[in-house]
């Protein structure tokens, strides 16, 4: 059994690497509970059941959040960045995901709790700039209170650090993410 989770298990990760160990004591009020959710997934391995818990990092590539910015750019006419846009955040592929979820398949008793992250920590402002740069658009800095009202809960968590290690993926599992260039991701996927 493979749970897809995510790294927002460990709320507000600070500048630093967290690993799988990790407390989830903080977990972002975004997906309160998910972390109980895998320990009811994880508890499948007292029963012979090979278990694996996967926590992505923001993945990018062949759509998800970064794409639904860049569209929303062009669609506003403007990239909004809430707070300071210094936070770190780190970034998987979704081709480097999906092997690493083929990884964890294959590995024989369960792969337990594996973080997805490339090793890519890219400011959340660098990344919004990006997304301005691609779609000729403005940017315009929001406070972190403002982008609470409109998007709730999801703009606080663009506010936070990620920072997410994955080396248990890469010396237990072996797994190796080749991770695409962002901007060139960004841009190959802007007509989508």
């Amino acid at each position: 059994m493979v749970y897809t989770s995510g790294a927002l298990v460990y709320g507000d990760t600070g500048r630093q690497p967290v690993s799988e160990t990790a407390s989830t004591d903080n977990v972002h009020s975004l997906v309160a509970g998910r972390e109980v959710l895998e320990r009811e997934a994880l508890a499948g391995l007292r029963h012979g059941i090979k278990v694996s818990v996967i926590r992505p990092s923001w993945v990018y590539g062949n759509g998800g959040y970064l794409l639904g910015f860049l569209r929303s750019a062009r669609r506003k006419g403007y990239v909004d960045i809430f707070g300071d846009g210094k936070n770190m955040w780190s970034l998987v592929h979704v081709a480097d995901l999906a092997e690493l979820y083929l990884k964890c398949i294959e590995t024989s008793g369960g792969a337990g709790i594996v973080n997805a992250s490339a090793g890519q920590n890219v400011s959340y402002g660098e990344i919004m700039s990006l997304i301005a740069s691609i779609a000729d658009v403005p940017i315009r800095q929001t406070e972190k209170s403002d982008g609470y009202y409109r998007l709730g809960l999801f703009a606080d968590a663009l506010t936070i650090n990620q920072v997410i290690s994955s080396n248990y993926a890469r010396t237990k599992l072996g797994w190796q993410p080749r991770c695409p260039d962002l901007e060139k991701q960004l841009r190959l996927y802007q007509s989508l």
